[in-house]
């Protein structure tokens, strides 16, 4: 006859019949946010209240912040930690990309690492829930 398991506790969880159950699990302290990638080709840059572009492209940044009229947003900021001049940039370079570009031709023209990583952008609502929501809507956007 097979011996019947003792449930053990220990300081960082317990043994229970579906498992080990963490003791030390605790919700982290980072608010839910929507990483947006602007596409290559599209001179909108983004300020920590909404998306801009020149004139000519001013249609495309309405676009996007149609989409976050909608909801509470806390902030939006550089999911790489990019400064403002940088974002800025981007517009310049984008204006001048054609559609699908490739990154390798396109190097001279100053589509590099930091340009590419200055179009992705954490957008954070003051609403968790709203991410889901916010996510799906900028999907269907030609910017993103």
């Amino acid at each position: 006859m097979a011996k019947k398991k003792k449930m053990v506790a220990t300081r960082t969880g317990h043994e229970t019949k579906a498992g080990f159950v963490s003791a030390e699990l605790k919700t982290p302290d980072i608010p839910d946010y929507v990483v947006v990638e602007l596409r290559y080709e599209s001179p909108v840059a983004f300020t920590r209240s909404k998306f801009a572009a020149p004139t000519d492209a001013a249609s495309q940044a309405e676009t996007l912040n149609n989409v976050l009229a909608k909801y509470d947003i806390h902030a939006l900021q550089s999911h790489f930690g990019m400064p403002a001049s940088a974002v800025k940039a981007r517009i310049d370079v984008a204006a001048k990309l054609p559609a699908e570009p490739d990154p390798k031709k396109f190097a001279k023209k100053g589509m590099d690492t930091e340009f590419i990583e200055s179009g992705f952008v954490q957008v954070i609502p003051k609403k968790a829930s709203d991410a889901p929501k916010i996510a799906r809507e900028l999907n269907k956007k030609g910017p993103v």
